[in-house]
């Protein structure tokens, strides 16, 4: 049975679909199979007409999987063990890897369509899923799949572009699979990047707070915590305990990560008190509203005009390190009408007030950055004196690099 084996040392699923670079797959999983990781195959209906399942089977030592629903399938079993078998193998995957990937499979996956055991095992799971297309030049090219390939970057997955070179069907351009050790090399690079962050508790923060101004209305902010969930995406598949703390409002992460709910400044407060006791890291992206007023029983009445009186609220960022001087803190600085001078110096600012080890600033009134935008551009400020810009670019990448600093942060 296929659950005797899901959880066998770290489970790679490998998911081939019907590219004419399929057979060269043989070889990888056989390679991969000796490193001691349990390889488990999906192949769509056009893969396994070029390429016989059998193969893959011995290659991987498990039995290749085709279809969702076959002669042998009885809903009654799958009511009385409460357990699907493509769920499972989604939540024993340490990582899925795609190879080749169509342009029909990458349209499938960008428009979260599942149709068949591949998609549904990817829509369901939860690691990350590393995708390497393969086609002829102009299907690559073509405005259609550069979108897929933009949207499915943007729902967090890892897409390696196609190598230039003599195609099967006889053109010459980009669209060939990697060498099948260049493929390795990525997924054993990408594995060992999840454990950067092993035995490591990272508390994040992502949204905005709401403060109410009586029983219907709030005083708010368009934070959307796009930047936090991608940042505790990040730290997840490097292998850390993540925690998200988010408004109730903010985008949910990709992955499943545990997460707590906020509502006003003082929810924050609270359970980041709590959290930051066990933390080894804070990433500390939430837009705190800088205002509070005195809430009013019942609803003002929209016939009168009212006085509302804006009282500052405490910098709850200026007073973790209090809480817990070991923590590590990555806090930010969102500013408007700055120059990137003036942002860098707020930075610096930030640094000393907070007394972070660093500070991820960016600007919130510049094209295609700020509050729910889907790219950013920051400039990160260490308390070693150092400064790096980080170009517009999706949150995902900004994601990426800014544990990337981090990381070298730990080292120093």
């Amino acid at each position: 049975m296929l659950h005797d084996y899901i959880h066998m040392n770290q489970t790679i699923v490998f998911g081939i679909s019907g590219g004419i670079a399929a057979f060269k797959m043989l070889d990888l999983i056989s390679s991969v199979k000796t490193k001691g990781f349990n390889c488990i195959v999906i192949m769509t209906q056009a893969a396994a007409s070029m390429v016989p399942p059998e193969k893959f089977e011995k290659a991987s030592g498990n039995k290749v999987l085709t279809g969702l629903f076959d002669s042998t399938f009885d809903y009654r079993k799958v009511i009385q063990r409460r357990t699907v078998e493509h769920i499972e193998i989604a939540k024993a995957a340490k990582l899925i890897v795609i190879a080749p990937a169509t342009a029909n499979v990458l349209a499938k996956l960008a428009l979260g369509l599942a149709d068949d055991y591949l998609t549904t095992t990817v829509l369901a799971a939860a690691c990350p899923v590393l995708i390497f297309p393969s086609m002829n030049t102009n299907m690559w090219s073509h405005p259609a799949t550069q979108e897929n390939i933009a949207a499915l970057r943007a729902h967090g997955y890892h897409v390696v572009a196609p190598d230039s070179g003599p195609l099967a069907c006889g053109d010459t351009g980009q669209g060939r699979l990697p060498a099948i050790s260049a493929i390795e090399s990525e997924i054993l690079r990408f594995l060992k990047r999840t454990t950067r962050l092993k035995n490591k508790r990272i508390l994040g923060t992502a949204g905005g707070t709401t403060e109410p101004i009586d029983d219907v209305r709030v005083l708010t902010n368009r934070a959307s915590g796009k930047m936090g969930g991608a940042l505790a995406d990040a730290a997840l598949i490097r292998g850390a305990e993540v925690l998200l703390v988010r408004s109730s409002s903010s985008v949910t992460p990709r992955y499943a990560i545990d997460q707590r709910i906020y509502q006003t400044a003082d929810d924050l407060e609270k359970i980041l008190t709590k959290e930051i006791q066990t933390a080894d890291i804070l990433i500390h992206t939430a837009a705190v509203s800088d205002f509070t007023v005195k809430k009013i029983t019942g609803k003002l009445s929209s016939k009168s005009t009212h006085t509302l009186t804006l009282k500052p609220n405490k910098k709850i960022v200026d007073d973790l390190k209090n809480k817990n001087p070991k923590l590590f803190l990555v806090a930010f600085k969102a500013e408007a009408g700055y120059t990137d001078t003036q942002l860098i110096h707020a930075g610096k600012q930030k640094l000393q007030e907070s007394r972070a080890d660093m500070v991820v600033a960016n600007h919130i009134d510049r094209p295609g950055q700020g509050f729910g935008a889907d790219t950013n551009e920051v400039f990160i400020v260490t308390k070693q004196g150092k400064t790096t810009h980080i170009p517009l670019a999706s949150k995902q990448s900004v994601a990426q690099q800014i544990l990337r600093h981090m990381l070298l942060c730990f080292k120093t």
